[in-house]
């Protein structure tokens, strides 16, 4: 969920003469308002840089990121580990990679601080020397320990606005940035056998079931016909990646799109789809259910049905599914079997059909239901 930035004032705290601003996270509401602000600034999001850089070379390329050590160019300086790191140069003249003047991240909820320390670490390379950092967010989310981050990482940081429940934090780049030990934490790496596969995926903090494979997943993936004729299938709501990872995997035929509103998932499953020799035919896309993807369509929808988020979240993320079906595509989900969803699947489908539940004793159980679009959805 978003938070509100109606008592927000960015105005005074956005620097003169900012042509390039990077934004993670943030509400559309504020994107909007910096446009107005700075009618002649060019906004990129940090996620639509990590997708140049997937694009791009691997060395010297656009948005790319350096390790932990490495002098960034443009007058940037170096970003130095929590340690003494030595590091390469990247190449000059990177554009993108290190040449905003303002950043603005919004700590919309409770992602944990490892995770919220790697993201502003990101955004730190893409800043030139005096250029503003602002982090939007709220003391019930960890303000006063990310005002802790970001002095860790640049020397100095502020509150720079109270209002309400919302807090601005503050902090300018310098000529050094320093990451913390929690930025640079190794992200934690799952094995698993599935669809008769060895697959290794990388996760990290804030991740929906970060150490192994959950459950519901699995059951999922072990319910997939075995034969069928998809060319196109969609991941929905992908996580890290397991599920789009697995079939691409199995299935050389199959173009894999997977979508998740998190920009850190969608990070970590594009990693993984490269990772598991499948990037080619499984990409991530940065999507608020299919909105990114409402203009392709696909032969099957997979998706682990979030549990914790309104009623309403759920019927809309079937309705999408099928708007998004051919014809005689297919729906198969899973969900927790305490979240019961087959009537309201059948009420846009037609008919649903059960294709595996969880063994007796499985904390949570979890149901895999399956549904055919026959013609135009119900709904």
């Amino acid at each position: 969920m978003q938070m509100s930035q109606a008592l927000v004032d960015l105005a005074p705290l956005v620097p003169a003469g900012t042509r390039m601003v990077i934004v993670h996270g943030v509400a559309t509401s504020t994107r909007q308002r910096l446009a107005s602000l700075l009618p002649e600034a060019t906004v990129h999001d940090l996620t639509d840089l990590a997708d140049l850089a997937d694009t791009a070379g691997t060395s010297g390329r656009a948005g790319a990121e350096p390790p932990v050590g490495a002098d960034v160019a443009a007058g940037a300086g170096p970003v130095h580990g929590a340690g003494p790191v030595r590091g390469a140069e990247a190449t000059a003249g990177a554009g993108l990679a290190a040449g905003a003047d303002l950043a603005v991240m919004e700590v919309a909820s409770h992602v944990g601080q490892a995770r919220i320390a790697a993201e502003l670490l990101k955004l730190a390379y893409h800043l030139r020397e005096g250029a503003v950092l602002l982090v939007v967010t709220a003391r019930r989310l960890g303000s006063a320990r990310q005002l802790n981050t970001l002095e860790g990482m640049f020397g100095a940081a502020e509150v720079a606005q109270r209002s309400g429940s919302a807090v601005v934090l503050r902090a300018v780049r310098g000529p050094e940035v320093r990451a913390t030990a929690d930025a640079t934490a190794a992200a934690p790496t799952v094995e698993a056998h599935l669809l008769g596969y060895d697959l290794r995926f990388t996760t990290g903090a804030g991740l929906f079931s970060k150490s192994r494979i959950d459950d519901g997943t699995r059951l999922l993936i072990e319910a997939l016909p075995p034969d069928h004729n998809w060319l196109d299938v969609l991941d929905l709501g992908c996580g890290y990646g397991p599920i789009g990872v697995a079939v691409a995997s199995r299935w050389p035929q199959v173009r894999v799109a997977m979508a998740d509103i998190d920009p850190a998932a969608v990070s970590a499953a594009r990693t993984n789809a490269g990772l598991n020799g499948v990037g080619e035919r499984c990409q991530a896309h940065l999507s608020d259910g299919t909105s990114a993807l409402a203009d392709r369509r696909f032969d099957a929808v997979l998706s682990h049905l979030p549990t914790h988020v309104p009623k309403s979240t759920l019927a809309r993320l079937i309705d999408e599914s099928a708007n998004v079906l051919r014809p005689g595509g297919e729906l198969i989900a899973v969900t927790a079997s305490a979240v019961d969803l087959r009537d309201r699947i059948a009420s846009t489908f037609g008919a649903v059909e059960v294709l595996a539940e969880s063994q007796a004793g499985t904390t949570p159980p979890y149901r895999v239901v399956h549904a055919v679009k026959t013609e135009q959805p119900r709904r």
